[in-house]
């Protein structure tokens, strides 16, 4: 299922907008990140659209890949209607779905933390397809889970309830990589791929939501009513990941023995297609 991160790329296709500045971009949805990592690991992808615990695992493991760009897309905690949850103090003894090392169980440990519930107060089983996990929301199997933008549309629809968002807890975890041999080979194509972000995101700002609507009911799979009343990101011109945030998701995998102590992260943020500021020394 894709997420809200990609929609000025998906805009600008539409548009034509990369037809203009003559670049062909061909997207690729995948069921889950295990499958879309695959891909790339194997070739078949230039980048992908990825959280920051995935993309540091890939480089901690040994894969040549640079973080190029931060993108605007959030996770909201979705609480299912079969279950009593109406806050996050109720998830003690519950089960809440994760999906491994990604955003999605950094953002559920960080609800735990500031729920003051300790690891083993929360179940957390581990499904990493968003499908199956609407789909056991739905039947109360679980009880809450951190879902995309177009998961959440379609669980509030539902009935379903939304707790919180990662925006509102100040966390932001998405981004671009290009893998390095794409970034020497094709720094051009991938430089007006960030030109063509850009101007997706004008296109946002400048038009009415009735005007792309129909983007949003064909590509994330939508009814035209729900489309209408979503509540999207406050999208951002192409913007270069945070040290910070960087900083504390190597510090959560380590807490966790995911990547190895001396991992140092130093080399995952690319500095050259997109000003910003450099790591403090």
């Amino acid at each position: 299922m894709p997420s809200f991160d990609g929609l000025p790329s998906l805009v600008a296709v539409r548009q034509n907008i990369y037809d203009s500045l003559d670049i062909k971009i061909d997207f690729i949805t995948y069921a889950s990140a295990t499958d879309r990592d695959a891909a790339f690991l194997s070739g078949k992808l230039d980048g992908m659209l990825t959280d920051y615990p995935g993309a540091t695992l890939l480089q901690a493991k040994g894969s040549r890949l640079r973080l190029v760009m931060e993108t605007d897309g959030s996770l909201s905690l979705i609480a299912s209607k079969k279950s009593d949850v109406r806050n996050p103090d109720d998830l003690k003894g519950k089960n809440i779905s994760v999906s491994g090392n990604t955003f999605v169980e950094y953002a559920t440990d960080e609800v735990m933390k500031q729920a003051c519930l300790h690891p083993g107060e929360v179940n957390k089983p581990e499904i990493n397809n968003i499908s199956l996990r609407l789909m056991m929301l739905e039947d109360g199997q679980i009880s809450a889970s951190f879902l995309p933008g177009p998961a959440t549309a379609i669980a509030l629809n539902n009935g379903h309830t939304a707790l919180l968002n990662t925006r509102e807890m100040g966390l932001r975890c998405t981004g671009i990589v290009f893998s390095e041999k794409a970034i020497t080979e094709k720094d051009e194509e991938i430089r007006r791929f960030i030109t063509g972000y850009n101007l997706g995101v004008k296109y946002l700002q400048t038009h009415p939501q009735n005007e792309w609507t129909e983007i949003l009911v064909k590509e994330f799979g939508l009814q035209e009513k729900t489309a209408m009343q979503i509540n999207l990101p406050d999208y951002r011109s192409a913007t270069r990941p945070s040290y910070h945030d960087i900083e504390k998701i190597i510090a959560w995998l380590k807490s966790k023995g995911a990547i190895p102590d001396y991992y140092p992260g130093e080399n995952l943020v690319d500095t050259t297609f997109i000003p910003g500021t450099l790591k403090p020394q």
